[in-house]
């Protein structure tokens, strides 16, 4: 899993350790999967 450097979402911040992209993740989680 990547380290996070950017600011996170003020609104949703997922850290999903199966996510290769190691992205933050500032959607509804309903668009996860």
């Amino acid at each position: 899993m990547m380290t996070f450097n950017r600011k996170p979402c003020k609104n949703y911040v997922l850290e999903i350790e199966n996510d290769s992209r190691g992205e933050y993740i500032d959607v509804s989680p309903s668009d996860l999967s």
